[in-house]
């Protein structure tokens, strides 16, 4: 598999994914990061549920619950920064 980032002038900023017989053409990777984060996520939040039913692996599920809370601060103060331009007086 290649993977090719296309220049924004040429493609407005589309990723290409070339497979033998196909390509995949990613038309917002910041959206598609956005929504790849959200899964991440979720995914640390029902798998620190789940260890949360044995006392042997509630530690785990701590550091799941932990995790998944620090990538949504991380996603926020990402977009207020994607919010906000530093201009020149």
């Amino acid at each position: 598999m290649e993977f090719e980032q296309l220049h924004k002038d040429e493609h407005n900023g589309h990723w290409v994914i070339k497979f033998p017989h196909h390509r995949l053409v990613v038309h917002d990777p910041g959206k598609v990061l956005r929504i790849a984060s959200d899964i991440i996520i979720s995914l640390c939040y029902i798998a620190g549920s789940m260890l949360f039913f044995q006392n042997s692996t509630q530690t785990a599920g701590v550091w799941l619950f932990v995790m998944g809370s620090c990538q949504m601060l991380v996603r926020s103060i990402l977009r207020i920064l994607g919010k906000m331009d530093w201009k020149e007086r």
